[in-house]
């Protein structure tokens, strides 16, 4: 190869490098959080639903080359270029399902892979260049039925508050009553690979001007990071300071919502969901609200249940406007056999105290050996002051049988076959 022609091929090879590199930096920008759930639609056919949450601060859309879902079986799709929902807060939200049909019963891990996270986590290192993956583990077996995995109803993204308590709840439930259980695990960049240079964020690397031994919201002990493994309530107590951040810290965490199958009388596990989530930490001035709901409860099936759900705030005179909201399974028309219970959709914020009254009118179809949860989220508007803030709280709610009743019982001992 002579000398000039050598030169073309260099810049030629430079030019290719410089356009496959360029690319994964740009694009690299945009993936805050997300989960996949799963349906059985009849034998061995499956619907999936992949949720995803974007930073609209980037133009890339969701999906495109480079981007595929995989069923777990050899088989994958590319995803198609998506078009994100704004909801707000430059978060955005794109739904997609498709339904896919396997050769056999099994378990698998069926996952969705897509370059990149958005820039500047801080607990995860060069987050721009790091993929983003998701994956949940389905099985089907003859001998479960049609199975469905867990159903997350709150959406993956929340914001906080330096040294206010965070709470997120992903207000899940499984529609074929099985057990849930929650743990916490480090973010995915792959099939089996963690995110490099993951920290939690209640590593002491984060409290700048706070002395760590402090950090926690009452400012007496150190901070923590905790996930409830019964009912999936997530605790950050407390979030450290942003001075080196900027105006704003991104962290992205993950955890499982993990499926038990009563089998034989053991509580076996069959799948789980993964949910990759993002929390956006604030410098600002705002407690969070709270909320006063009744204590774990058991009624008769048949019986109506009725409380008064009350939210609070207690930031000094005026308090912010709340508004509340609640997520489970008696509330989704879909979920269970009618008549489902009642909980009105906020209209707007109101200055508190906010009343809002719940009915659930039980029936026999209702009884289960599991609690129905029903979680409760209030949520602040500080205006001008800052982002709103939100506190978590789960009621469990018992059906039972109702009791036998007899009727009367009349002997007639002329009948009897024995002899006195």
């Amino acid at each position: 190869m002579n000398g000039k022609l050598f030169k073309k091929v260099l810049v030629l090879w430079g030019s290719m490098a410089l356009v496959l590199l360029v690319p994964q930096v740009a694009l690299a920008t945009h993936l805050r959080a997300g989960n996949i759930t799963v349906v059985q639609t009849g034998g061995l056919s499956v619907k999936v639903i992949v949720e995803i949450y974007v930073d609209l601060d980037s133009e890339v859309k969701v999906g495109g080359a480079g981007e595929y879902l995989d069923f777990g079986d050899g088989f994958r799709i590319e995803m198609p270029e998506l078009i994100a929902d704004d909801l707000g807060d430059d978060v955005g939200y794109v739904k997609f399902e498709r339904s896919h049909t396997y050769n056999g019963p099994g378990s698998y891990i069926i996952s969705w892979f897509e370059p990149n996270r958005n820039p500047n986590v801080i607990n995860i290192f060069d987050s721009v260049n790091t993929t983003f993956y998701l994956e949940t583990q389905f099985t089907i077996s003859p001998f479960f039925g049609e199975n469905r995995s867990p159903v997350l109803l709150i959406a993956p993204i929340d914001f906080a508050c330096t040294g206010v308590a965070f709470q997120h709840n992903p207000g899940a439930y499984d529609p074929d009553g099985d057990s849930l259980s929650y743990e916490l695990v480090i973010p995915y960049k792959g099939r089996f690979q963690e995110v490099d240079g993951y920290l939690d964020p209640n590593d002491q690397s984060f409290y700048n001007t706070i002395p760590y031994g402090q950090g926690n919201e009452s400012g007496n002990d150190v901070p923590t990071f905790t996930i409830n493994e019964k009912d999936g309530t997530l605790i950050w107590d407390a979030p450290g300071d942003v001075k080196n951040q900027g105006d704003v810290a991104e962290y992205n965490i993950a955890f499982i919502v993990r499926e038990w199958k009563k089998i034989f009388g053991v509580w076996t596990p069959i799948g789980y969901v993964r949910r990759d989530m993002q929390i956006i930490v604030t410098d600002c001035d705002n407690e969070r609200p709270d909320l006063i709901i009744p204590a774990d409860t058991c009624i008769v099936a048949g019986d109506t249940l009725r409380a008064v759900i009350t939210g609070i705030d207690p930031n000094d005179i005026p308090p912010h406007p709340v508004k509340i909201e609640a997520f489970s399974e008696i509330l989704e028309p879909d979920a269970i056999s009618p008549p489902i219970a009642t909980f009105p959709a906020p209209a707007s914020f109101n200055d508190p105290p906010v009343d809002v009254n719940f009915e659930w009118i039980t029936d026999c179809a209702h009884v289960k050996d599991q609690p129905y949860q029903v979680v409760f989220k209030v949520t602040d508007n500080p205006g001008n002051d800052g982002p709103k803030l939100v506190t978590f709280k789960t009621w469990n709610i018992t059906v039972v049988a109702p009791p036998p009743v007899w009727d009367t019982v009349v002997v007639n001992l002329a009948n009897r076959s024995d002899t006195l």
